[in-house]
């Protein structure tokens, strides 16, 4: 059997609503178009998105290039792509992670005292 070759996947990101501090995920990678013998991959290719390293993916069947996770809380986020081509699933591409930090409260200042006088 063939085994498939998937590149590099890209992380970006999109801010949610701040009041949550959720943060969304935007993956997206480049088209699987040959095998890893470098012949031409003719029928449908499928991808399936792996998260922080899991045994299962977490979305499978995408047949477009680019999926948004949503809502993560606070933390590390890795995720990786796999290619699939008549039920036979590629290596994983490359990792792409997020750090989402925890907001920090704003420091309260004082307001400046008034105009200072010297008699």
């Amino acid at each position: 059997m063939r085994a498939l070759l998937i590149s590099a996947i890209t992380l970006a990101s999109l801010f949610a609503a701040p009041a949550v501090f959720a943060v969304d995920s935007t993956l997206t990678w480049k088209p699987v178009t040959q095998y890893t013998d470098n012949t031409a991959i003719t029928k449908p290719v499928t991808y399936n998105v792996y998260q922080n390293k899991g045994a299962t993916p977490i979305v499978s069947g995408l047949t477009v290039l680019t999926h948004v996770i949503k809502g993560h809380a606070y933390g590390t986020f890795c995720f990786a792509v796999t290619a699939t081509v008549e039920g036979v699933e590629s290596d994983r591409s490359t990792e792409g992670c997020k750090t989402v930090a925890a907001p920090v409260e704003p420091k309260k200042v004082p307001k400046k005292p008034t105009a200072a006088t010297a008699t």
